[in-house]
């Protein structure tokens, strides 16, 4: 046995010691007769080696395993995947709205001023719902989504609002139906000042945090009145899969 085996089977004897005997490095290194740091060495040598297998029987660890596979495969700076309870259909939205809040958090927490823009939809919405409450005057939020439907009616899952209030920060709200009833009309609202003067806050936004709705009839688009059963079918005929920002 040449002296790097006798070197892995010590790593080998430490990696057990420590993972598996729970032991400290210190009670490693008084039973191999080795330093506290030849402990560490000894170990960091075992995971080289892959002596050191870790599995993490939990759902969050396949998560993570399909969230870096998802990074990887589009080129993403961050995914995050979270669980979801099969025998609890809500348990995916509340998952999503507890990780979402703290992603925001990092943002909203911080004391230099911030201009932050939010789509709608029931997971940003919740998202900040779980937000907590911390005074930042100096922050700016900002509409991506109009506010109104088509019969008048307010969107009841703007989230813009809700995070003004959780801060003291400054609003911006679009000026504008949720989905608009033609091109024209569209170009005409693109075309007031108001609603330049939204979009050029929103420019200045460091961080955009939309959702993505599917398009069904159980759609919040089409159930809140946004858009028709006949421009619903029209979607559907053309294989729509989903809508992101109302379909802007």
């Amino acid at each position: 046995m040449d002296k790097f085996e006798v070197k892995l089977d010590q790593a080998a004897r430490a990696a057990w010691m420590s993972y598996v005997g729970g032991m400290t490095q210190d009670e490693i290194a008084s039973q191999l007769g080795v330093s506290r740091p030849g402990v560490q060495r000894l170990l960091a040598l075992a995971r080289q080696e892959g002596l050191v297998k870790v599995h993490i029987d939990h759902p969050i660890s396949h998560c993570m395993a399909l969230g870096s596979t998802l990074r990887d495969h589009f080129g993403l700076t961050y995914c995050e995947v979270v669980p979801a309870d099969n025998h609890a259909a809500d348990s995916a939205a509340s998952y999503l709205a507890v990780a979402a809040a703290e992603r925001i958090a990092q943002l909203v927490e911080r004391s230099e001023p911030l201009t932050l823009s939010l789509g709608t939809g029931r997971s940003v919405r919740a998202a900040v719902e779980a937000l907590s409450r911390v005074e930042r005057p100096q922050h700016r939020f900002v509409s991506l989504v109009g506010n109104v439907a088509r019969d008048g009616s307010a969107n009841r899952y703007d989230a813009v609002m809700v995070m003004a209030d959780k801060t003291g920060g400054e609003r911006f709200l679009l000026p504008a139906p949720v989905v608009a009833e033609s091109l024209a009309e569209k170009e005409a609202m693109l075309a007031q000042r108001l609603f330049k003067a939204i979009a050029d806050v929103a420019r200045e936004s460091e961080a955009a945090f939309i959702g993505i709705g599917r398009i069904d009839r159980q759609a919040t688009l089409f159930q809140d009145h946004f858009i028709s059963e006949s421009e619903l079918d029209e979607l559907l005929g053309l294989k729509a899969v989903g809508s992101c920002l109302a379909g802007r």
